[in-house]
């Protein structure tokens, strides 16, 4: 939990922006095992390409091919970073 704390307040506390190395931290986060991470990496990646940052929107639709390729169901975290995306990019 202490290590779940730490990575949300980096996360928290890092300059989102469309520099590769952040788009790299971000990406790493996505598949944390601790859900609150993934939601706010998921809402800084869905940021980003709403301000049309390279690369950062094929990185989110692989991402989400992951999630429904070859499965036969859909678990509610993998409903969930949909719902994220979906909604971050309605704002």
């Amino acid at each position: 939990e202490i290590y779940d704390d730490l990575r949300l307040k980096i996360l928290n506390n890092v300059y989102i922006n469309s520099n590769q190395e952040v788009i790299s931290l971000l990406q790493a986060f996505i598949h944390d095992s601790n859900s609150k991470v993934r939601r706010e990496a998921l809402k800084s990646l869905t940021k980003l390409v709403k301000e049309n940052a390279p690369n950062v929107k094929s990185l989110l639709t692989e991402f989400l091919l992951e999630k429904t390729t070859n499965k036969n169901t859909i678990s509610r975290e993998d409903i969930d970073c949909f719902l994220v995306i979906s909604q971050t990019l309605g704002n």
